[in-house]
C-alpha cells in the first residue's frame, strides 16, 4: 500500500507491440504467402496460357521437321493431348525408332483438342508432311495449328 491508501500497480501497461512480436508476424504472413501463392496461378488461368501451349506445340512440330530433313528419313510425330506428351519416332529402313520425346506445358484451364486420342504428323525426307489439324483453348481464346502438306511448316489461325 502507498501511503495515500492506495494500492501500487504491479502490472505494467504496455504502449505498443515489441520488436520480436512484429518479426514473428511478418514471418508468418511471408510463409503463408509462399504457400499460397504457387496454387494461385491454377486457380485464375493467365490469358497467354494458351498462346504458351501453342508455341511449345509448334515448337516440337518443327524439332520433328527438322529432324526429318536432317536425317533424311520419314519421321512421326505422335501427341498425346491429355498428358501433353509427345514421342518422334525416325522410320530406319523398315521400323520406327524412337528418336527423342518431349512434355508440352500443360494448364489445366487449357484444353488440347484432336481428332483421336493421340494427334498423328509425318514429315518426309523431302519436306512435305500431313497430320490432322490441333486446337488449343483456354481464356485467351482458341487457336488451330495446322501443317501445310507442302513445306511441311506448322501455321497457327486463331478461331
Amino acid at each position: 500500500m502507498t501511503r495515500d491508501g492506495g494500492f501500487r500497480e504491479t502490472a505494467r501497461h504496455e504502449q505498443g507491440h515489441t520488436l520480436w512480436e512484429m518479426l514473428l508476424v511478418l514471418t508468418l504472413l511471408g510463409l503463408v504467402a509462399a504457400l499460397v501463392a504457387p496454387a494461385s496461378r491454377f486457380v485464375r488461368p493467365r490469358a497467354d496460357d494458351v498462346g504458351l501451349t501453342t508455341h511449345d506445340i509448334v515448337a516440337l512440330l518443327d524439332r520433328a521437321r527438322l529432324t526429318a530433313l536432317e536425317r533424311g528419313v520419314t519421321v512421326e510425330l505422335h501427341l498425346d493431348p491429355a498428358s501433353g506428351r509427345a514421342w518422334i519416332f525416325a522410320l530406319d529402313v523398315d521400323s520406327l525408332r524412337l528418336v527423342g520425346n518431349a512434355t508440352i506445358a500443360r494448364v489445366s484451364a487449357v484444353d488440347v483438342l484432336a481428332a483421336g486420342p493421340r494427334a498423328r504428323f509425318v514429315f518426309t525426307a523431302a519436306g512435305g508432311a500431313f497430320g490432322e489439324p490441333i486446337t488449343v483453348r483456354g481464356v485467351g481464346g482458341a487457336r488451330r495449328i495446322s501443317i501445310d502438306t507442302w513445306t511441311g511448316g506448322a501455321h497457327v489461325s486463331r478461331r
